[in-house]
């Protein structure tokens, strides 16, 4: 029960220390229209925080 808390596989990594290396990787794990579709869901806490849009890469899909 308790080898991955609520089945999710990065439960572990919840409790270690952020890892500048995974900064905007998000960038390389989505597609565009992925990104710009949460921008557009979460926009409004995103500014709330401080959050600024990922950057226009050229040849994303």
């Amino acid at each position: 029960m308790f080898e991955q808390p609520h089945g999710h596989p990065a439960a572990e990594a919840a409790g270690k220390p952020l890892h500048r290396g995974r900064i905007g990787r998000y960038v390389q794990d989505l597609t565009r229209a992925q990104i710009e579709e949460f921008e557009q869901i979460a926009e409004s806490e995103l500014s709330r925080l401080g959050y600024l849009s990922a950057p226009r890469l050229s040849g994303d899909a």
